[in-house]
């Protein structure tokens, strides 16, 4: 097991400061076409604006909610969360490689059909549809009942991902650190300072640092379920709380 490298320097480090909305001159989020993916709409400030709360920070903690209810869709969806660093970095400024890294904790005790997520992107082309990528996913399927997993994923310039999903013993109920870095040499995921898995490949374009709370279509079987429906009328709502986030480049 390889621990990660605290030593690295930071060249950018994100705290929330509390109010109705994270920071938008650092903070963005999918809006159009873009803004609804698997069975979830996303919120941003373009529909709900900031006064309405599209990922509001309580006590130092960015809100990523997730709720049953979207009272601006036509038909039933889930009502999701969604913000990524207008800022960009890769291999391109960063040569020696680059490091994500999110706190985070999950609404423990919801149930099973929900994704948390913390990744770096970057949408290369939408005709082909083309993108780098480097994921952590975490489905609510597998946070209890002793078959705790998570899923790592990576895009190299493609819509083609190489993922393996990994059993873990992670509390995802408490707060937990997850890190990527990328370098030349390929990916390394990192839980709480361990490494998890490594590859071979990097995505060579800069990236944004990306975290998001939404429900997938059952095309995605490993993280569907069918058991978790969206409501027509107000209902339930989780949250999703990143606590921090940092960049870091390695040095050189």
């Amino acid at each position: 097991m390889v621990k990660s490298s605290p030593s690295w320097p930071v060249l950018q480090s994100f705290t929330f400061t509390d109010g109705a909305d994270v920071d938008r001159s650092v903070w963005q989020s999918p809006t159009g076409n873009a803004a609804y993916f698997g069975r979830t709409q996303i919120r941003n400030s373009v529909l709900y604006g900031a006064s309405g709360g599209a990922s509001p920070v309580v006590n130092g903690a960015a809100q990523l909610y997730l709720s049953t209810y979207n009272s601006l869709a036509s038909g039933q969806s889930f009502l999701g969360s969604q913000i990524s660093t207008i800022q960009q970095w890769g291999l391109t400024n960063y040569p020696n490689g680059v490091a994500f890294e999110a706190e985070v904790v999950c609404p423990a005790g919801m149930p099973g059909g929900a994704v948390t997520s913390m990744f770096s992107y970057n949408l290369l082309s939408t005709s082909p549809f083309l993108h780098d990528e480097i994921d952590f996913e975490f489905a609510s399927n597998y946070w209890s009942g002793n078959n705790e997993a998570l899923n790592t994923n990576v895009y190299l310039d493609s819509n083609n991902g190489i993922d393996s999903v990994i059993a873990t013993n992670v509390n995802f109920g408490a707060a937990n650190t997850f890190r990527i870095e990328w370098t030349p040499s390929g990916v390394v995921w990192y839980v709480n300072g361990n490494s998890i898995r490594s590859y071979g490949s990097a995505p060579q374009s800069d990236m944004s640092l990306t975290l998001n709370f939404w429900v997938p279509a059952d095309s995605w079987s490993w993280a569907y379920n069918g058991n978790l429906q969206p409501s027509g009328s107000p209902g339930t709502q989780w949250t999703y709380q990143v606590n921090s986030a940092t960049v870091y480049g390695a040095p050189s």
